[in-house]
C-alpha cells in the first residue's frame, strides 16, 4: 500500500504506463493487485487519485506512514468496507452477520451465490472461492488458522484486530478436516473511539440525529462494520463525548436512544488527530 502511495504521489506516474513494472520493482500481475487494492481501501478514486485520507495517513509527514498503529488497520478496514470495491467484504460484515456469527466456507459460498442470483450478476464458483480465501486470510491469525489449512499460507494485513476466529473440526462423512470461523460481537476495548466516529460521521444517509438501533444494525453501521456489542458502542459513544463535549451529544428519552452530531464542529483531520495527537500533511 506504501508502494503504491508513493509511486503515484509522483503525479508523473501511472499504473498504466510500460515501466510501471520497473518503478514499482514488482511484476505485471504484482503491479494490477497493487492498483486494485489501493482502490479497494480507498486511497485512490477510480480513476487513481489519491484521496486527502490517503495524504493525512500515509504521506512521510503522515499520522502512521507505515501502518505500524492498529487504529490505521481498524481505519482500513472500515474503508474496506465502506468502498465496498471488494464487494465480499462489505457483503459479509453488512449482511451475511445477520444471518449467522458462525459460519463454514461452504455456508459463505452459497451466501454470495444467493446475492447474485437476487442481484442478476454472474456466478463463478472458482472466482468466489479464491475471493473467500482472501477474505479469510486478510483477518485470521496464525494461531487459530490451524495446521494444513490454506489460510495458513500468508500473513493478513487486517489479523492483528482478532475480528475473525477459527475451530478446527472433523467432517463426520468424509473424514477432511474443516473450519468453523467466527466473527462475533464485542465490545472491542481496543477499537478507537475516533474510528467509530468517523463512520458515523461519513455514513452515506445518516443526518445529525441518529437512532441507537441504527448504529447498530443499519447497514454500514459501527455495530456492524466493527462488530460492537450494545455495550462496546454506547461506551464508544461515551469517550466521543467526552472528546468532542461541544459537539456530540447522546440523550435517552423514555427509552428512545438517539445520538446527535453536530458535523460542522466535527473536521475529519480534527477527529483523526484526537487519536494520532500530530498535525498530518494534507493536499489542502
Amino acid at each position: 500500500m506504501k508502494k503504491g502511495f508513493d509511486f503515484l504521489r509522483d503525479e508523473e506516474n501511472s499504473f498504466t504506463d510500460t515501466d510501471a513494472v520497473v518503478e514499482l520493482g514488482v511484476g505485471k500481475n504484482m503491479v494490477d493487485a497493487i492498483r486494485y487494492w489501493l482502490r479497494a481501501f480507498g486511497i485512490t478514486d477510480d480513476k487513481d487519485n489519491l484521496q486527502p485520507l490517503a495524504f493525512n495517513v500515509l504521506s512521510t509527514s503522515g499520522y502512521d506512514t507505515y501502518i505500524e498503529d492498529n487504529a490505521t488497520l481498524w481505519l482500513l478496514h472500515y474503508l474496506l468496507v465502506r468502498t465496498n470495491r471488494a464487494s465480499i467484504y462489505s457483503l459479509i460484515f453488512n449482511e451475511f452477520r445477520k444471518e449467522r456469527f458462525e459460519f463454514t466456507r461452504q455456508h459463505l459460498m452459497q451466501f454470495i451465490k444467493r446475492r447474485c442470483v437476487e442481484e442478476g450478476e454472474g456466478f463463478n464458483e472458482n472466482t468466489v472461492d479464491s475471493d473467500i480465501t482472501v477474505f479469510l486470510r486478510s483477518y485470521l491469525t496464525p494461531s487459530n488458522k490451524g495446521k494444513h489449512d490454506i489460510e495458513d499460507e500468508s500473513t493478513g494485513l487486517l489479523q492483528d484486530l482478532s475480528l475473525m476466529s477459527a475451530e478446527p473440526s472433523e467432517d463426520l462423512d468424509t473424514g477432511k478436516r474443516t473450519f468453523t470461523y467466527k466473527i462475533d460481537s464485542q465490545e472491542r476495548n481496543e477499537l478507537p473511539w475516533q474510528m467509530v466516529l468517523l463512520s458515523i460521521l461519513n455514513h452515506p444517509t445518516w443526518g445529525d440525529a441518529i437512532n441507537f438501533r441504527e448504529l447498530e444494525a443499519a447497514p454500514y453501521s459501527p455495530g456492524l462494520i466493527f462488530a460492537l456489542n450494545e455495550k462496546g458502542l454506547y461506551d464508544k459513544i461515551k469517550e466521543m463525548q467526552d472528546g468532542f463535549p461541544a459537539a456530540i451529544v447522546f440523550s435517552n428519552n423514555a427509552g428512545y436512544r438517539t445520538l446527535t452530531v453536530k458535523r460542522d464542529l466535527l473536521p475529519q483531520e480534527e477527529v483523526l488527530k484526537t487519536y494520532y495527537g500530530q498535525e498530518a500533511q494534507s493536499i489542502g
